[in-house]
């Protein structure tokens, strides 16, 4: 028994405006064993990505793949296709799509947009996704933080979720400066899950002790956002 195996790689640069990359992987077992451990599957596939910038700041790229063994099995040997795009302003804005073509069902089975702003203390992201194969918008979340008015600083974040026609969260924070202290109003709307409702908090507290509040949070814990990479 023996295994015959084949990696090869190999790309193209083009200084910041241009990049591809190939891959070839090959791997056959010859012979038979009766032991799972030394067992091996059928491996034929070539790969590509790509990436350009057409003009400074945006980035686009594509990948996909095609499956020789699929083909070798009159199968659909084009492996799924990946299309991105992103325009970023250093780090005070950035915006990126991604869109997965599903060659198996032939259709987007995803398309993502994602955007943030940052200006000073001021940040705000938006993320979407749309569901292809059922057609509708699985998630549009938004998120903002730092928009001061006069002593009052307000954040909020909203999701929404397409599958069930209904706001997972609903929720908003107000902070008023008194100086010392500081008077938060915490506003919170979950409409999924065991203990879905509305609720109010208010606190009053001392600026020198730490203090912590449920804001941006779901009922067990889990952080409510955009999803939309390092930043948020």
């Amino acid at each position: 028994q023996y295994l015959l195996g084949t990696g090869l790689v190999t790309g193209y640069r083009l200084r910041r405006q241009l990049d591809f990359t190939a891959r070839y992987n090959y791997l056959r077992p010859y012979g038979y064993s009766p032991l799972l451990l030394d067992r091996s599957g059928t491996t034929h596939v070539v790969t590509f990505d790509g990436n350009a910038e057409p003009v400074r700041n945006l980035r686009i790229g594509a990948q996909s793949g095609f499956d020789f063994e699929r083909q070798r099995q009159r199968q659909i040997a084009f492996q799924q296709v990946g299309l991105r795009a992103e325009y970023s302003l250093g780090n005070t804005f950035t915006a990126r799509a991604l869109a997965t073509y599903d060659t198996f069902q032939q259709a987007f089975s995803s398309v993502r947009f994602d955007t943030t702003i940052v200006r000073g203390r001021f940040q705000a992201a938006l993320g979407t996704r749309y569901d292809g194969i059922r057609h509708t918008f699985g998630n549009v979340n938004l998120f903002f933080d730092g928009l001061q008015i006069g002593r009052s600083r307000i954040a909020g974040v909203v999701a929404y979720n397409g599958y069930t026609s209904r706001f997972d969260s609903i929720q908003a924070n107000l902070i008023y400066d008194l100086h010392c202290f500081e008077l938060l109003a915490t506003y919170s709307d979950f409409g999924t899950g065991f203990r879905s409702g509305r609720e109010v908090r208010l606190f009053l507290r001392i600026k020198a002790i730490p203090f912590d509040s449920n804001f941006g949070t779901g009922r067990r814990g889990q952080p409510f956002g955009t999803g939309t990479g390092r930043d948020f």
